[in-house]
């Protein structure tokens, strides 16, 4: 009878924490939808986490094709899910440090362009100019051939 008892409680306890979860899920959700749908849009973004803060309520319009990670269906429950999640996630970040860093290093290839023509006399100035057109008229002169000798072979 008392171990009846403490099942009967151990259900109730859990029923009231799923209706709570619940509640607390559909006022997210209201919470989310009114951020949503009256955004302040002349007010900038302060910093990562108000940027954040600001976005996610946006998620009320994904619909579920639209994920980019997209977890397997598996029999083994969550957890397959979960490294499939992460595999995915660990690619995506991958690929945005290799643009961030691609970007980086054409910032950089520029910064030092202009800086060395910068710190030139006007006659050093015009020589270099000459020459870093020179190399980039090079630079797409190969990449143009490229290009049309792969659509050649196709």
């Amino acid at each position: 009878m008392s171990q009846n008892r403490n099942l009967n409680r151990s259900d109730l306890k859990a029923k009231r924490d799923e209706a709570h979860r619940q509640k607390l899920m559909a006022e997210r959700i209201n919470l989310d939808c009114s951020a949503a749908c009256d955004p302040d849009p002349d007010k900038p973004f302060e910093n990562s986490m108000d940027t954040l803060n600001r976005l996610i309520p946006y998620h009320i319009y994904m619909r579920e094709d639209d994920d980019d990670f997209k977890p397997s269906k598996t029999p083994e429950g969550s957890s397959a899910c979960i490294q499939d999640w992460k595999k995915q996630y660990q690619q995506k970040c991958s690929d945005f440090e290799q643009k961030f860093y691609s970007i980086s290093a054409k910032v950089n290839n520029i910064t030092k362009k202009q800086k060395l023509v910068e710190e030139s006399t006007p006659e050093e100035a015009y020589q270099i100019a000459r020459l870093m057109a020179t190399n980039d008229l090079k630079a797409s002169t190969v990449s143009a051939n490229k290009i049309k000798s792969v659509s050649d072979i196709s």
